[in-house]
Protein backbone atom coordinates (compact mmCIF):
# COMPACT_ATOMS: atom_id res chain seq x y z
CA UNK A 1 0.00 0.00 0.00
CA UNK A 2 1.36 3.42 -1.23
CA UNK A 3 2.36 5.72 2.49
CA UNK A 4 -0.39 8.20 1.63
CA UNK A 5 -3.28 6.18 1.67
CA UNK A 6 -1.85 3.68 4.14
CA UNK A 7 -1.51 6.79 6.79
CA UNK A 8 -5.36 8.01 5.30
CA UNK A 9 -6.77 4.21 6.31
CA UNK A 10 -4.76 4.22 9.51
CA UNK A 11 -6.41 7.69 10.18
CA UNK A 12 -9.78 5.82 9.12
CA UNK A 13 -9.47 3.06 11.43
CA UNK A 14 -8.16 5.42 14.43
CA UNK A 15 -11.73 7.61 13.69
CA UNK A 16 -13.53 4.22 13.45
CA UNK A 17 -12.75 2.65 16.83
CA UNK A 18 -12.71 6.00 18.98
CA UNK A 19 -14.56 5.86 21.83
CA UNK A 20 -17.95 5.69 19.55
CA UNK A 21 -21.29 5.36 21.89
CA UNK A 22 -24.02 3.99 20.83
CA UNK A 23 -26.47 6.84 19.39
CA UNK A 24 -29.47 4.54 20.46
CA UNK A 25 -32.46 4.58 18.84
CA UNK A 26 -33.64 6.37 15.83
CA UNK A 27 -34.05 9.91 16.71
CA UNK A 28 -37.73 10.76 14.95
CA UNK A 29 -39.42 8.49 13.08
CA UNK A 30 -42.60 10.96 12.18
CA UNK A 31 -42.79 14.69 13.04
CA UNK A 32 -44.27 15.47 16.05
CA UNK A 33 -48.45 16.23 15.45
CA UNK A 34 -47.65 19.96 15.84
CA UNK A 35 -44.22 20.31 15.11
CA UNK A 36 -44.79 24.54 14.57
CA UNK A 37 -46.91 26.65 16.41
CA UNK A 38 -47.33 30.37 16.99
CA UNK A 39 -44.38 31.64 18.38
CA UNK A 40 -45.81 34.04 20.90
CA UNK A 41 -45.94 31.24 23.69
CA UNK A 42 -44.32 30.50 26.72
CA UNK A 43 -40.52 30.10 26.69
CA UNK A 44 -41.26 26.27 27.20
CA UNK A 45 -43.29 25.96 24.16
CA UNK A 46 -40.70 27.60 21.96
CA UNK A 47 -38.00 24.61 23.50
CA UNK A 48 -40.36 21.88 22.76
CA UNK A 49 -40.63 23.49 19.16
CA UNK A 50 -37.25 23.63 18.61
CA UNK A 51 -36.38 19.63 20.22
CA UNK A 52 -39.38 18.51 17.76
CA UNK A 53 -37.43 20.24 14.70
CA UNK A 54 -33.96 19.34 15.94
CA UNK A 55 -35.28 15.41 16.28
CA UNK A 56 -36.51 15.82 13.05
CA UNK A 57 -33.48 17.41 11.33
CA UNK A 58 -31.45 13.93 12.89
CA UNK A 59 -33.64 11.54 10.42
CA UNK A 60 -30.93 13.29 8.41
CA UNK A 61 -27.94 12.00 9.70
CA UNK A 62 -26.81 8.30 9.12
CA UNK A 63 -30.09 7.59 7.41
CA UNK A 64 -30.97 3.94 6.50
CA UNK A 65 -30.13 4.30 2.93
CA UNK A 66 -26.97 6.07 3.57
CA UNK A 67 -23.49 4.89 5.33
CA UNK A 68 -22.94 5.77 9.19
CA UNK A 69 -21.95 9.14 9.30
CA UNK A 70 -23.66 10.53 6.34
CA UNK A 71 -25.97 13.33 6.09
CA UNK A 72 -28.72 13.30 3.77
CA UNK A 73 -29.70 17.00 2.00
CA UNK A 74 -33.61 15.45 1.42
CA UNK A 75 -35.19 11.97 1.04
CA UNK A 76 -36.68 13.81 -2.14
CA UNK A 77 -36.66 12.01 -5.62
CA UNK A 78 -38.20 14.31 -7.18
CA UNK A 79 -35.88 16.45 -7.41
CA UNK A 80 -33.49 13.90 -6.50
CA UNK A 81 -31.58 15.51 -3.45
CA UNK A 82 -30.12 12.04 -1.68
CA UNK A 83 -26.57 13.25 -1.46
CA UNK A 84 -24.45 14.19 0.83
CA UNK A 85 -24.03 18.00 -0.07
CA UNK A 86 -20.71 19.15 2.35
CA UNK A 87 -22.59 22.60 3.10
CA UNK A 88 -25.88 20.97 4.01
CA UNK A 89 -24.21 18.36 5.92
CA UNK A 90 -21.87 20.97 7.70
CA UNK A 91 -24.54 23.52 9.00
CA UNK A 92 -26.87 20.40 10.11
CA UNK A 93 -23.98 19.46 11.92
CA UNK A 94 -23.09 22.46 13.66
CA UNK A 95 -26.87 22.45 15.06
CA UNK A 96 -25.44 19.16 16.38
CA UNK A 97 -22.28 21.02 17.93
CA UNK A 98 -24.59 23.92 19.11
CA UNK A 99 -26.81 21.31 21.19
CA UNK A 100 -24.03 19.46 22.17
CA UNK A 101 -22.93 23.25 24.12
CA UNK A 102 -26.04 23.84 25.40
CA UNK A 103 -27.72 20.57 26.61
CA UNK A 104 -26.18 19.00 29.68
CA UNK A 105 -28.10 15.61 29.52
CA UNK A 106 -26.04 12.95 29.82
CA UNK A 107 -27.28 10.91 27.59
CA UNK A 108 -28.33 13.26 25.00
CA UNK A 109 -24.09 14.31 25.05
CA UNK A 110 -23.49 10.89 24.79
CA UNK A 111 -25.55 10.47 21.62
CA UNK A 112 -24.40 13.84 20.18
CA UNK A 113 -20.66 13.08 20.78
CA UNK A 114 -20.99 9.70 18.68
CA UNK A 115 -23.22 11.47 15.73
CA UNK A 116 -20.42 13.78 15.77
CA UNK A 117 -17.63 11.29 15.27
CA UNK A 118 -19.58 9.62 13.02
CA UNK A 119 -20.18 12.46 10.70
CA UNK A 120 -15.66 12.90 11.08
CA UNK A 121 -15.06 9.59 9.87
CA UNK A 122 -17.49 9.88 7.23
CA UNK A 123 -16.48 13.26 6.10
CA UNK A 124 -12.90 11.61 6.30
CA UNK A 125 -13.85 9.21 4.00
CA UNK A 126 -14.72 12.03 1.60
CA UNK A 127 -11.79 13.41 1.53
CA UNK A 128 -9.51 10.79 0.82
CA UNK A 129 -11.54 9.68 -2.07
CA UNK A 130 -13.19 13.13 -3.26
CA UNK A 131 -13.74 13.54 -6.59
CA UNK A 132 -12.83 16.15 -9.66
CA UNK A 133 -12.69 19.27 -7.76
CA UNK A 134 -11.32 17.26 -4.62
CA UNK A 135 -12.01 19.18 -1.73
CA UNK A 136 -14.37 21.67 -3.59
CA UNK A 137 -16.39 18.55 -4.33
CA UNK A 138 -19.93 20.04 -3.86
CA UNK A 139 -21.33 16.68 -2.98
CA UNK A 140 -20.84 12.59 -2.70
CA UNK A 141 -23.13 9.57 -2.65
CA UNK A 142 -24.62 8.76 0.48
CA UNK A 143 -22.29 5.60 0.19
CA UNK A 144 -19.15 8.14 0.70
CA UNK A 145 -18.03 7.48 -3.37
CA UNK A 146 -17.40 10.65 -5.20
CA UNK A 147 -20.22 12.05 -7.70
CA UNK A 148 -18.75 12.36 -10.35
CA UNK A 149 -21.78 13.58 -12.84
CA UNK A 150 -21.74 17.22 -13.73
CA UNK A 151 -21.95 19.92 -11.82
CA UNK A 152 -20.90 23.02 -10.60
CA UNK A 153 -17.39 22.65 -9.59
CA UNK A 154 -15.28 23.88 -7.19
CA UNK A 155 -17.72 24.87 -4.22
CA UNK A 156 -14.81 26.24 -1.73
CA UNK A 157 -17.58 26.99 0.90
CA UNK A 158 -17.78 23.18 1.63
CA UNK A 159 -14.47 22.75 3.19
CA UNK A 160 -14.73 25.72 5.10
CA UNK A 161 -18.22 24.99 6.43
CA UNK A 162 -17.46 20.93 7.39
CA UNK A 163 -13.68 23.12 9.39
CA UNK A 164 -16.11 25.28 11.18
CA UNK A 165 -18.09 22.06 12.57
CA UNK A 166 -15.10 20.27 13.29
CA UNK A 167 -13.45 23.50 15.19
CA UNK A 168 -16.76 24.03 17.33
CA UNK A 169 -16.68 20.01 17.67
CA UNK A 170 -12.57 20.43 18.97
CA UNK A 171 -13.62 23.35 21.71
CA UNK A 172 -16.04 21.36 22.76
CA UNK A 173 -13.92 18.34 23.41
CA UNK A 174 -10.88 20.37 24.79
CA UNK A 175 -13.00 21.15 27.44
CA UNK A 176 -14.76 18.08 28.07
CA UNK A 177 -11.21 15.92 28.38
CA UNK A 178 -11.15 14.24 25.03
CA UNK A 179 -7.56 16.54 24.10
CA UNK A 180 -6.49 12.99 22.53
CA UNK A 181 -9.40 12.99 19.77
CA UNK A 182 -8.45 16.20 18.98
CA UNK A 183 -4.51 15.66 19.13
CA UNK A 184 -4.65 12.50 17.24
CA UNK A 185 -7.88 12.04 15.53
CA UNK A 186 -9.06 16.04 14.13
CA UNK A 187 -6.10 18.16 14.18
CA UNK A 188 -2.60 16.25 13.37
CA UNK A 189 0.17 16.98 11.19
CA UNK A 190 1.83 13.37 12.13
CA UNK A 191 0.03 12.20 9.13
CA UNK A 192 1.23 12.63 5.75
CA UNK A 193 -2.40 12.81 4.93
CA UNK A 194 -3.20 15.36 7.87
CA UNK A 195 -6.03 15.27 9.18
CA UNK A 196 -9.95 16.28 9.02
CA UNK A 197 -9.29 19.98 10.09
CA UNK A 198 -5.64 20.48 8.96
CA UNK A 199 -6.28 19.14 5.29
CA UNK A 200 -9.97 21.52 4.95
CA UNK A 201 -7.78 24.85 5.85
CA UNK A 202 -4.82 23.72 3.86
CA UNK A 203 -7.56 23.78 0.97
CA UNK A 204 -8.80 26.77 2.06
CA UNK A 205 -5.53 29.08 2.85
CA UNK A 206 -4.28 28.60 -0.36
CA UNK A 207 -6.86 29.16 -2.77
CA UNK A 208 -9.41 31.40 -1.10
CA UNK A 209 -9.02 34.17 -3.90
CA UNK A 210 -9.72 31.80 -6.47
CA UNK A 211 -13.20 31.80 -8.62
CA UNK A 212 -15.33 29.21 -7.32
CA UNK A 213 -19.20 28.51 -7.40
CA UNK A 214 -21.90 29.90 -4.91
CA UNK A 215 -23.56 28.21 -2.43
CA UNK A 216 -26.52 27.91 -5.13
CA UNK A 217 -24.18 26.70 -7.36
CA UNK A 218 -25.11 28.78 -10.14
CA UNK A 219 -22.29 31.40 -10.62
CA UNK A 220 -18.48 30.67 -10.87
CA UNK A 221 -17.20 33.97 -9.11
CA UNK A 222 -16.19 35.30 -6.15
CA UNK A 223 -18.82 35.26 -3.19
CA UNK A 224 -19.09 36.89 0.16
CA UNK A 225 -20.89 33.96 1.72
CA UNK A 226 -18.19 32.14 0.61
CA UNK A 227 -15.46 34.80 1.56
CA UNK A 228 -17.27 35.47 5.15
CA UNK A 229 -17.58 31.18 5.94
CA UNK A 230 -13.96 30.75 4.92
CA UNK A 231 -12.49 34.04 6.96
CA UNK A 232 -14.16 32.67 10.30
CA UNK A 233 -12.79 28.91 10.15
CA UNK A 234 -9.24 30.69 9.24
CA UNK A 235 -9.43 32.62 12.11
CA UNK A 236 -10.67 29.98 14.28
CA UNK A 237 -8.05 27.70 12.95
CA UNK A 238 -5.53 29.61 13.95
CA UNK A 239 -6.62 29.63 17.53
CA UNK A 240 -6.45 25.83 17.87
CA UNK A 241 -3.79 25.89 16.27
CA UNK A 242 -2.08 28.41 18.69
CA UNK A 243 -3.30 25.89 21.46
CA UNK A 244 -2.22 23.17 20.18
CA UNK A 245 1.58 24.61 19.14
CA UNK A 246 1.45 24.81 15.76
CA UNK A 247 3.25 27.95 14.69
CA UNK A 248 2.97 27.02 11.21
CA UNK A 249 -0.49 26.74 11.19
CA UNK A 250 -1.36 29.68 12.87
CA UNK A 251 0.91 31.96 10.57
CA UNK A 252 -0.58 30.71 7.76
CA UNK A 253 -4.14 30.80 8.21
CA UNK A 254 -3.96 34.24 10.02
CA UNK A 255 -2.44 35.46 6.98
CA UNK A 256 -4.71 34.17 4.75
CA UNK A 257 -8.03 35.83 7.36
CA UNK A 258 -6.23 39.20 7.14
CA UNK A 259 -5.96 39.44 3.10
CA UNK A 260 -9.68 37.90 3.46
CA UNK A 261 -11.40 40.17 5.55
CA UNK A 262 -9.33 43.31 2.86
CA UNK A 263 -11.25 41.48 0.31
CA UNK A 264 -14.12 41.25 1.86
CA UNK A 265 -14.54 44.92 2.01
CA UNK A 266 -14.58 45.22 -2.25
CA UNK A 267 -18.41 43.70 -1.84
CA UNK A 268 -20.19 47.23 -0.62
CA UNK A 269 -21.30 49.22 -2.91
CA UNK A 270 -21.92 52.73 -1.70
CA UNK A 271 -23.71 54.33 -4.27
CA UNK A 272 -26.72 51.41 -3.91
CA UNK A 273 -25.81 50.99 -0.05
CA UNK A 274 -25.62 47.15 -0.45
CA UNK A 275 -23.16 44.40 -0.07
CA UNK A 276 -22.94 42.95 -3.47
CA UNK A 277 -23.21 38.96 -2.80
CA UNK A 278 -20.85 38.20 -6.26
CA UNK A 279 -18.32 40.40 -7.69
CA UNK A 280 -17.98 39.84 -11.50
CA UNK A 281 -15.79 36.67 -12.58
CA UNK A 282 -14.43 34.80 -14.84
CA UNK A 283 -15.28 30.89 -15.55
CA UNK A 284 -13.07 28.84 -17.84
CA UNK A 285 -12.08 32.55 -19.58
CA UNK A 286 -15.70 33.68 -19.99
CA UNK A 287 -17.05 36.29 -17.98
CA UNK A 288 -19.17 35.97 -15.28
CA UNK A 289 -21.67 38.35 -13.87
CA UNK A 290 -21.94 39.61 -10.44
CA UNK A 291 -24.47 39.70 -8.45
CA UNK A 292 -25.99 42.68 -6.38
CA UNK A 293 -29.14 41.66 -3.86
CA UNK A 294 -28.80 38.01 -2.74
CA UNK A 295 -30.27 36.76 0.58
CA UNK A 296 -26.59 34.60 0.72
CA UNK A 297 -25.36 38.13 2.31
CA UNK A 298 -27.64 37.27 5.26
CA UNK A 299 -26.63 34.17 5.24
CA UNK A 300 -23.24 34.58 5.81
CA UNK A 301 -23.79 37.61 8.45
CA UNK A 302 -26.05 34.75 11.45
CA UNK A 303 -24.05 31.86 9.65
CA UNK A 304 -20.71 33.59 10.97
CA UNK A 305 -22.24 35.27 14.18
CA UNK A 306 -19.65 35.40 17.16
CA UNK A 307 -16.08 34.86 17.02
CA UNK A 308 -13.90 35.24 14.07
CA UNK A 309 -17.44 37.28 12.06
CA UNK A 310 -15.83 39.39 9.24
CA UNK A 311 -18.83 41.52 9.66
CA UNK A 312 -20.55 42.32 13.15
CA UNK A 313 -24.44 41.26 12.95
CA UNK A 314 -25.15 44.79 13.92
CA UNK A 315 -22.87 46.14 10.91
CA UNK A 316 -24.89 48.90 9.04
CA UNK A 317 -23.95 47.05 6.08
CA UNK A 318 -25.63 44.23 7.08
CA UNK A 319 -28.95 45.68 7.88
CA UNK A 320 -29.20 48.41 5.01
CA UNK A 321 -28.52 45.28 2.73
CA UNK A 322 -31.05 43.35 4.70
CA UNK A 323 -33.47 45.92 4.67
CA UNK A 324 -33.12 46.38 0.50
CA UNK A 325 -33.97 42.61 -0.10
CA UNK A 326 -36.97 42.55 2.17
CA UNK A 327 -38.66 45.41 0.21
CA UNK A 328 -37.97 43.86 -2.91
CA UNK A 329 -39.38 40.46 -2.52
CA UNK A 330 -42.48 42.40 -0.47
CA UNK A 331 -42.59 44.23 -4.51
CA UNK A 332 -42.12 40.37 -6.06
CA UNK A 333 -44.02 38.00 -4.80
CA UNK A 334 -48.09 37.87 -4.92
CA UNK A 335 -47.98 35.69 -1.22
CA UNK A 336 -46.48 38.79 0.24
CA UNK A 337 -48.86 41.11 -1.03
CA UNK A 338 -51.29 43.28 2.18
CA UNK A 339 -48.29 41.82 4.48
CA UNK A 340 -46.68 44.64 6.57
CA UNK A 341 -43.46 44.04 8.21
CA UNK A 342 -42.39 40.29 7.98
CA UNK A 343 -42.19 38.55 4.31
CA UNK A 344 -41.50 35.48 2.82
CA UNK A 345 -38.12 36.11 1.60
CA UNK A 346 -36.47 34.16 -1.53
CA UNK A 347 -33.15 34.09 -2.79
CA UNK A 348 -32.24 36.90 -4.67
CA UNK A 349 -34.87 38.99 -6.90
CA UNK A 350 -35.60 37.29 -10.16
CA UNK A 351 -34.66 34.13 -9.45
CA UNK A 352 -35.56 31.42 -11.81
CA UNK A 353 -35.37 28.19 -9.79
CA UNK A 354 -38.98 26.46 -9.32
CA UNK A 355 -37.41 23.73 -7.14
CA UNK A 356 -37.52 21.25 -10.26
CA UNK A 357 -36.70 23.20 -13.08
CA UNK A 358 -35.49 26.90 -14.26
CA UNK A 359 -37.60 29.24 -16.04
CA UNK A 360 -38.44 32.77 -16.33
CA UNK A 361 -39.86 34.40 -13.48
CA UNK A 362 -39.99 30.59 -11.49
CA UNK A 363 -38.37 31.90 -8.31
CA UNK A 364 -40.08 31.47 -4.78
CA UNK A 365 -39.72 32.33 -1.39
CA UNK A 366 -37.27 29.47 0.59
CA UNK A 367 -37.85 28.27 3.88
CA UNK A 368 -34.26 28.76 5.10
CA UNK A 369 -34.21 32.35 4.01
CA UNK A 370 -36.99 33.23 5.39
CA UNK A 371 -35.63 32.07 8.86
CA UNK A 372 -32.58 33.52 8.40
CA UNK A 373 -34.39 36.71 8.70
CA UNK A 374 -36.18 35.90 11.33
CA UNK A 375 -32.82 34.86 13.00
CA UNK A 376 -31.14 38.36 11.99
CA UNK A 377 -34.33 40.17 13.88
CA UNK A 378 -33.04 38.09 16.83
CA UNK A 379 -29.24 38.49 16.65
CA UNK A 380 -29.73 42.08 16.08
CA UNK A 381 -32.51 42.32 19.33
CA UNK A 382 -29.61 40.47 21.24
CA UNK A 383 -26.41 42.82 20.25
CA UNK A 384 -28.19 46.12 21.09
CA UNK A 385 -28.79 45.57 24.56
CA UNK A 386 -25.95 47.81 24.94
CA UNK A 387 -27.10 50.32 22.91
CA UNK A 388 -26.61 51.79 19.44
CA UNK A 389 -25.98 54.66 17.27
CA UNK A 390 -29.14 55.17 14.32
CA UNK A 391 -27.21 55.84 11.08
CA UNK A 392 -28.30 56.53 7.64
CA UNK A 393 -27.57 53.02 6.89
CA UNK A 394 -29.06 51.13 9.69
CA UNK A 395 -32.21 53.46 10.26
CA UNK A 396 -34.75 51.69 7.44
CA UNK A 397 -33.95 48.29 8.53
CA UNK A 398 -34.52 49.55 12.25
CA UNK A 399 -37.77 51.79 11.63
CA UNK A 400 -38.88 48.62 10.12
CA UNK A 401 -39.34 46.82 12.76
CA UNK A 402 -40.33 49.46 15.61
CA UNK A 403 -42.94 50.38 12.94
CA UNK A 404 -45.51 53.15 14.43
CA UNK A 405 -43.74 52.27 17.92
CA UNK A 406 -41.29 55.02 18.18
CA UNK A 407 -39.64 57.55 14.91
CA UNK A 408 -35.60 56.90 14.84
CA UNK A 409 -33.48 59.89 13.35
CA UNK A 410 -30.22 59.36 11.65
CA UNK A 411 -27.26 60.48 14.49
CA UNK A 412 -29.42 59.16 17.73
CA UNK A 413 -27.98 57.35 19.95
CA UNK A 414 -30.03 55.07 22.00
CA UNK A 415 -29.00 53.79 25.67
CA UNK A 416 -29.41 51.24 27.85
CA UNK A 417 -32.41 52.50 30.11
CA UNK A 418 -33.96 53.99 27.26
CA UNK A 419 -37.68 53.39 26.56
CA UNK A 420 -36.96 53.78 22.88
CA UNK A 421 -34.58 50.92 23.24
CA UNK A 422 -36.33 48.16 24.98
CA UNK A 423 -39.29 48.57 22.98
CA UNK A 424 -37.32 48.59 19.46
CA UNK A 425 -35.79 44.96 20.82
CA UNK A 426 -39.16 44.06 21.35
CA UNK A 427 -40.51 45.19 17.94
CA UNK A 428 -37.51 43.48 16.37
CA UNK A 429 -38.15 39.91 18.51
CA UNK A 430 -41.94 40.08 17.20
CA UNK A 431 -41.03 40.71 13.78
CA UNK A 432 -38.55 37.58 14.03
CA UNK A 433 -41.75 35.91 15.19
CA UNK A 434 -43.41 36.96 12.06
CA UNK A 435 -40.63 35.63 9.50
CA UNK A 436 -41.46 31.91 11.46
CA UNK A 437 -45.29 32.39 11.36
CA UNK A 438 -45.33 32.73 8.02
CA UNK A 439 -43.29 29.68 7.75
CA UNK A 440 -45.57 28.13 10.09
CA UNK A 441 -49.08 29.74 7.92
CA UNK A 442 -47.86 27.75 4.85
CA UNK A 443 -47.79 24.43 6.83
CA UNK A 444 -51.34 25.18 8.45
CA UNK A 445 -51.65 25.62 4.25
CA UNK A 446 -50.11 22.46 3.27
CA UNK A 447 -52.02 20.64 6.09
CA UNK A 448 -54.92 21.73 5.00
CA UNK A 449 -54.71 20.27 1.29
CA UNK A 450 -53.58 17.39 2.41
CA UNK A 451 -55.42 16.72 5.32
CA UNK A 452 -54.43 15.05 9.03
CA UNK A 453 -52.64 12.09 7.18
CA UNK A 454 -50.17 14.91 6.05
CA UNK A 455 -47.01 14.25 7.93
CA UNK A 456 -45.20 17.63 8.61
CA UNK A 457 -42.07 18.32 6.85
CA UNK A 458 -40.43 21.81 6.08
CA UNK A 459 -39.63 21.31 1.91
CA UNK A 460 -37.51 23.81 0.16
CA UNK A 461 -39.46 26.54 -0.97
CA UNK A 462 -43.12 28.05 -0.59
CA UNK A 463 -45.34 28.78 -3.90
CA UNK A 464 -44.89 32.59 -4.68
CA UNK A 465 -48.73 32.37 -5.36
CA UNK A 466 -50.69 29.61 -3.94
CA UNK A 467 -48.48 29.75 -0.42
CA UNK A 468 -48.07 26.02 -0.23
CA UNK A 469 -44.58 24.33 0.02
CA UNK A 470 -43.16 23.73 -3.50
CA UNK A 471 -39.33 21.76 -3.87
CA UNK A 472 -37.67 19.12 -2.35
CA UNK A 473 -39.79 17.71 0.88
CA UNK A 474 -38.08 17.26 3.77
CA UNK A 475 -35.14 19.90 3.33
CA UNK A 476 -32.42 19.33 6.06
CA UNK A 477 -31.13 22.59 5.61
CA UNK A 478 -34.57 24.00 6.08
CA UNK A 479 -35.04 22.35 8.98
CA UNK A 480 -31.70 23.30 10.46
CA UNK A 481 -32.43 27.02 10.25
CA UNK A 482 -35.54 27.01 11.59
CA UNK A 483 -33.90 24.97 14.61
CA UNK A 484 -31.19 27.88 14.79
CA UNK A 485 -33.38 30.76 14.53
CA UNK A 486 -35.36 29.55 17.19
CA UNK A 487 -32.14 29.28 19.05
CA UNK A 488 -31.56 32.57 18.40
CA UNK A 489 -34.40 33.72 20.07
CA UNK A 490 -33.63 31.92 23.39
CA UNK A 491 -30.76 33.53 23.39
CA UNK A 492 -31.99 37.31 23.26
CA UNK A 493 -31.82 37.81 26.81
CA UNK A 494 -28.46 37.00 27.27
CA UNK A 495 -25.44 38.80 27.34
CA UNK A 496 -24.29 40.20 23.85
CA UNK A 497 -21.56 39.09 22.74
CA UNK A 498 -20.10 42.22 21.88
CA UNK A 499 -18.30 44.26 24.82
Amino acid sequence: MRPLLRDAAALAVALATSRIVSAGPPAHAAASPSALRNARTAPRALESERMGLFRRMLDDVSPAYGRRGAVTASPSRQPNYRFDWTRDGALTMRQVVAELRANRDPVQRLQNVARLKAYTLFSWRKVIRSGPAGLGEPKSELSGRPFRGPWGRPQNDGPALRALTHLEFADWLLGHGEESYVKDILYTRERRTGSPITRDLDYVAPRWWEASFDLWEEKKSYHLYTRAVQHQALVLGAKLASRLGDSAGVARYTEAAHQLHKALQDHWDPQRGVLKATLPGNDHGRPTEGRTLDSAVILAAIQTYGEGAPFEITDPRILSTAHALEEAFRREYPVNRGRRGAVAIGRYPGDAYTGYDSRPGGGNPWVLTTAAFAELHYRVAREIAGGLAVTGSNRGFLQSALGDAGQLREGMRLRPGDALLAELRSRLTDKGDDYLNIIRQTEAVERAARGPRWVEALSEQINKKTGRFQGAENLGWSDSSVVSALRARSEIDTPPTRS
